[in-house]
């Protein structure tokens, strides 16, 4: 993200096509807070070289019932990342950034900043996870980073009929299962239930049923069988 922001040198390029400012939302725990209220915080905001909306900001705060005049120093680190999460939704620039933006908010606060991230969709909007219900319903373009490589982009419905929910006898599952990647499974007496990674389809064996997963569920298996495998194809 720091890469993408300019912030820190890199041994390749990044391109940003007409891109007018690019304003990135750190994660809490790496936000530098100039000033002694969150007033003078905001204050500082307004010399960004492609400027910054104060007032919207000040909205902003107040749908979230965070006072300007909080000392910097009192915030806990949910009203941090909410704080630094409005200096991006308050900004101009073209290119919004958000590192882990869902990092310590409580459930109000979270739907908060989903709705507010919605709004901005006309600007490019990227933000990192590792919790799956923030990207279902609001990223429409997802990466997967692991080991040092990025995948292309890829949606959930580009990906979802690779995850194969089947449900049968032991014997049927399991025989479908040694042709493809098992990433779950549970077991109930002879009956099984098993989450598989099949980018090339299965094959109908005996009573087995077959269901796919939402999008929560999914980028959770996606998400797994990456840690498990260290491939990044979705």
């Amino acid at each position: 993200m720091r890469a993408i922001a300019g912030h820190v040198g890199t041994t390749g390029s990044i391109s940003l096509n007409d891109a007018t400012g690019v304003s990135l939302a750190r994660h809490a725990s790496d936000l530098a807070l100039s000033g002694r209220t969150i007033a003078d915080y905001l204050s500082i905001q307004q010399l960004a070289p492609w400027g910054f909306n104060h007032s919207h900001a000040l909205d902003l705060l107040d749908q979230v019932e965070l006072n300007p005049k909080t000392r910097l120093s009192q915030l806990s680190l949910g009203a941090r990342q909410t704080l630094s999460a409005i200096t991006t939704l308050a900004s101009p620039a073209t290119v919004a950034l958000f590192d882990e933006p869902f990092s310590g908010l409580d459930a109000h606060r979270r739907q908060w900043l989903r709705q507010q991230m919605i709004e901005i969709s006309d600007r490019v909007v990227v933000f990192t996870s590792h919790r799956p219900e923030d990207i279902a319903g609001l990223a429409e373009d997802i990466r997967l980073f692991a080991q040092g490589t990025l995948s292309e982009a890829f949606t959930l419905e580009d990906t979802r009929n690779n995850y194969p929910v089947v449900t049968g006898k032991r014997k049927d599952v399991n025989l479908i299962g040694a042709r493809t990647e098992v990433i779950h499974s549970t077991h109930m007496l002879d009956a099984v239930t098993a989450t598989l990674y099949a980018p090339n389809g299965i094959d109908e064996c005996g009573s087995v049923r077959v269901e796919y997963l939402p999008d929560t569920e999914l980028i959770d298996a996606i998400v797994t069988r990456t840690k498990l495998s260290g491939k990044v194809s979705p």
